[in-house]
Formats: structure tokens, C-alpha cells, sequence
């Protein structure tokens, strides 16, 4: 049995080839979105070897893009889904973005699904890390990561493969997933009783607090507050801002780090004002790449209407033309 086993970039574009739906790992299902290569990689994996197993960023699990919803739908009811293995934060020394790990198999002999909460069964190990860090270049600094220890990778997957529930496992029907609406959210998965639970660090909480947030402000929505009343936005509700001054002060203390204001929306006075703003130097945000694709699609079809209405207004113009009915002499700035 040839198994694949990929740790692909996460997040990252890609570009869907002519004729996606003719090659063998598309044939099946949709294209996965073009913004990202999360499901292109999954799709690519199953469809080269007979098992895959694959590391990608927990969002796969509940992103609510339409196509990406569709391969989750297309991996439960084909029964290729065998597990999904939930891990914690900061286990990679690159990055703190908590992770997740798929478990593809074409030849299951079940249709139930192994679900693994094991974001709090890991043990944390300080490691020396080269390389930039802030302002420095090539020095070595410490760095705590997230580990699994052996025994509980050897049990986890035992249990995986004899479809037993266990500690940080549990047994879930089709029906559930189906249910769920092919959404793999955190209530599906079994999670340890709330006394047993290791919390993260509080650096690594606040680390993945400013992402959101940040991800949030990277895109700031003006707009009248009339407009925005009319669109159904709670206006009090983005008036109010949050105010995280004490908390700051305790976690600047405790660990160094502090919560980042939120400044996502404004609302104005001024008549009709409804403005989108890129306020990263670093990406699109993504709700820009979907308005840019309806944009597009729109500007396409105002085209073609175009083109349709500027064909009859020849017809109707060439006969008159070819008949000296109208007078032509002042087009174009001549006098005859």
C-alpha cells in the first residue's frame, strides 16, 4: 500500500490549471479555490497514493468557503476520510498556528471516523532555535514547543486503527459528520474533562488573539451610519471599543506580551460613505479577493450586454448610412 505523507505550506495560492475538472484528483469534486492550496494539496495526495496522511492549519476543518465545504462533503461520502488528529499551538518552531492532521485511507473497512482532541496531550520542550529573531540575524535563542510524547502517538494510533474510543478519542457515525453539515467543529471531537485540561501559555494565547485581530484590522469597513443601519449592522455595537488597558497591564506582567486594539470598522456621517480599506502591508485579505472575483463577474456581464446593445445600434445605423438618410458630414470634426 503506498502512503504519502505531506507537511505542504500553509495558505498559500495557487493556480487552477486548464482543465482542473478533466485531471483524476479533481474528477470527483471541485477545484479547490484558487486563494488557497489547503484541499489542493489533500486532493492531490489521496488521489497518488492509497493512504495520506497530511498536516494543515485547523481552519480546513470549519472554513465556510463553498468549494472548500464540497471536497469535505466529497471526502465523508466517499469514505476516504479515516481520522482527524486535533493538535495544540506551537509545534512547529516556525510558526504558533495550532494545526491539525488528516487521515485519508481508500481502502476503509467502516465508515465511522476516528476523531482526536490531543490539543492538550502534549508536553512542552525548550529548544535552541538559529536564525533571525526581531531585529537579530543568525544568533541562537531558546524556544518552547508543543511535543507528543511516544506513548501517546503509539496508543492514539492504535486506537485510530481499530476505530476504538479512548481518552482522546471517539468513534463519530457518517450521520454526524453529515449532520454537522461537513463542518468538523471542536464539539464533535472528545475532549478531556475541563479540570484535566493543560492550559497554553498565556504568550502563545495572546500571540494567537493578535493574529485574529490583526486579520480583522487588515480590513476597515467606513461606511454611513444610515447605510450601515440599513445593512443590518448593530451600529452601537461597533461605536463601543474595547477597552483591554488593565487586562494589558496584567499580561504585559505576567508575559510580556499585550492585547492589540481592534480598529476594524468606522462609522460616519457623511451621505452614502461606503469604503473598504487594505490596511495590510503584507497580503489581501480574503473577503477582497472574493468582492475582486464578483467584480469581474459582474464587469463581464455588463460587457457582453454592452456588446449586444452597440451590435443592434450598428444594424440599425448601417442601413441609414448606406442610404445618405442621415448627415454625417460634422462626425469626427469635419465640415464636409
Amino acid at each position: 500500500m503506498r502512503t504519502c505523507i505531506s507537511n505542504p505550506p500553509f495558505n498559500i495560492r495557487w493556480k487552477e490549471p486548464f482543465f482542473a475538472q478533466m485531471q483524476p484528483r479533481f474528477s470527483h469534486t471541485v477545484v479547490p479555490p484558487e486563494q488557497n492550496a489547503n484541499y489542493a494539496f489533500v486532493l492531490t495526495g489521496i488521489e497518488s497514493a492509497d493512504r495520506c496522511v497530511i498536516i494543515l492549519p485547523q481552519s480546513v476543518l470549519t472554513s465556510s468557503v463553498e468549494q472548500e465545504n464540497a471536497i469535505r462533503r466529497y471526502l465523508v461520502e466517499s469514505n476516504l476520510l479515516d481520522a482527524i488528529i486535533i493538535c495544540s499551538g506551537n509545534m512547529f518552531e516556525s510558526t504558533s498556528i495550532p494545526v491539525c492532521v488528516l487521515v485519508l485511507d481508500k481502502h476503509r473497512e467502516t465508515t465511522n471516523v476516528a476523531l482526536v482532541d490531543l490539543s492538550f496531550g502534549y508536553d512542552e520542550e525548550e529548544r535552541e532555535q538559529k536564525g533571525q529573531f526581531g531585529n537579530a540575524v543568525a544568533r541562537t535563542y531558546k524556544k518552547k514547543v508543543s511535543v507528543f510524547s511516544d506513548d501517546l502517538i503509539r496508543d492514539t494510533v492504535a486506537l485510530i486503527r481499530g476505530k476504538k474510543p479512548g481518552e482522546h478519542v471517539r468513534i463519530a457515525s457518517r450521520k454526524e459528520l453529515q449532520d454537522a453539515g461537513y463542518r468538523f467543529l471542536t464539539g464533535l471531537f472528545a475532549l478531556k474533562p475541563e479540570e484535566e485540561r493543560k492550559s497554553r501559555s498565556l504568550d502563545v494565547i495572546v500571540s494567537d488573539l493578535n493574529a485574529v485581530i490583526a486579520e480583522k484590522n487588515s480590513m476597515k469597513l467606513t461606511v454611513n451610519v444610515t447605510l450601515a443601519k440599513a445593512l443590518g449592522l448593530d451600529v452601537s455595537l461597533y461605536e463601543q471599543k474595547v477597552d483591554f488597558s488593565d487586562l494589558n497591564i496584567l499580561l504585559k506582567r505576567e508575559c510580556g506580551k499585550e492585547i492589540q486594539n481592534e480598529d476594524y470598522v468606522s462609522i460616519t456621517k457623511n451621505k452614502l460613505e461606503f469604503r473598504l480599506e487594505n490596511r495590510s502591508t503584507k497580503t489581501i485579505p480574503q473577503p477582497f479577493l472574493t468582492a475582486f472575483r464578483l467584480w469581474k463577474e459582474w464587469v463581464i456581464y455588463l460587457n457582453n450586454r454592452e456588446n449586444v446593445y452597440l451590435a443592434e445600434l450598428r444594424d440599425a445605423l448601417l442601413p441609414m448610412l448606406m442610404t445618405g438618410s442621415i448627415d454625417v458630414s460634422r462626425v469626427g470634426g469635419c465640415d464636409g
